[in-house]
């Protein structure tokens, strides 16, 4: 049943997003926003508390990865990327 909801939840999301014309970021805050992600990676590499909550493409080292990812994303989800990287490194570095 669970799997059906998720199902539900990810075609409506999916014919949403079809239907509303999506603006991709602009490609200079692209490029601050990838060079931000591979610093950001690092300084929580560089911490092993924080080293050991790293995963997932949110954090990666490679930083055309990074910017590919934000020139085609909605402004809105690349913000949102930028914030919650910034929210575990704040959380992990207090040791949180």
């Amino acid at each position: 049943m669970k799997m059906m909801i998720r199902m539900v939840i990810a075609c409506s999301a999916l014919a949403f997003s079809c239907w509303t014309p999506a603006q991709a970021a602009d490609p200079g805050f692209c490029r601050n926003y990838a060079h931000a992600a591979v610093e950001q990676f690092e300084r929580a590499m560089s911490n092993p508390f924080c080293a050991s909550r790293v995963g997932g493409p949110r954090w990666s080292p490679n930083y055309e990865a990074h910017f590919g990812w934000c020139v085609a994303a909605p402004p809105g989800n690349v913000q949102h990327e930028w914030d919650a990287r910034s929210r575990m490194l704040f959380r992990c570095t207090r040791g949180i």
